[in-house]
């Protein structure tokens, strides 16, 4: 918020429309729908985040965010979104710390990078499904010889509610529609 003091807010709006799905993940590799219609997936979304730095290398930070999606009545719903709906309402909030002693955040050589997170969801308004989500996101990096380092990197989420759809499920990073025209 200023120069002399430890606390942050940002903010982020977000609108996607997509003539192609990333609809599913098979035999590891990305499966897409697309038919000629444009406009087959939209997105909206806001989130506004809270930051304080605790330490040096510890920082806290709170948010809230708001994402409304909706699919064309051609894309099979089956499990993409909650409910196999083809409109999800999504709100949230969510708590999480950063204790981060990397060299560079982009590509570190040296360092300890620790996130937890806790987060509660709500999908949908009349018919609404809740979940509880916690992630873990850690990484090491060291350095073994002059010119040879090693990383390992360990990324975890357990979610309360077993019937999330496809969307809020996928994984390794793809947590964004990658592709569109």
């Amino acid at each position: 918020m200023g120069p002399n003091t430890p606390w942050g807010v940002s903010g982020e709006f977000d609108y996607n429309s997509q003539n192609e799905v990333w609809y599913q993940t098979r035999n590891d590799s990305l499966q897409f729908f697309k038919n000629g219609n444009e406009d087959l997936i939209k997105t909206a979304g806001a989130q506004i985040q809270f930051s304080k730095r605790i330490e040096p290398f510890v920082n806290i930070f709170t948010g809230l965010g708001y994402q409304y999606t909706k699919l064309d009545k051609a894309v099979p719903s089956r499990n993409f979104l909650i409910q196999s709906s083809n409109e999800q309402y999504h709100t949230s909030i969510f708590y999480r710390l950063e204790h981060d002693t990397r060299d560079n955040i982009y590509f570190p050589l040296e360092g300890i990078f620790i996130s937890p997170e806790v987060s509660i969801h709500r999908f949908g308004f009349s018919e609404a499904s809740h979940n509880i989500q916690f992630k873990l996101k850690a990484q090491r990096y060291s350095q073994i010889k002059p010119k040879v380092y090693i990383a390992l990197s360990l990324n975890t989420k357990l979610n309360t509610l077993s019937t999330l759809g496809y969307l809020n499920t996928k994984q390794l990073r793809y947590d964004r529609i990658i592709r569109g025209f």
